[in-house]
């Protein structure tokens, strides 16, 4: 799985109010990968 796949299942769970991981960790790994959305 690439990171920025796993952002964007992040970002999807996190908007249907079920987060899978904290905002600090994903605002570390976008920045990792210049991910945008």
């Amino acid at each position: 799985v690439s990171l920025k796949h796993l952002l964007q299942q992040a970002s999807e769970a996190y908007y249907k109010g079920k987060p899978i991981m904290p905002d600090y960790q994903f605002d570390e790994l976008s920045e990792v990968c210049n991910w945008r959305e």
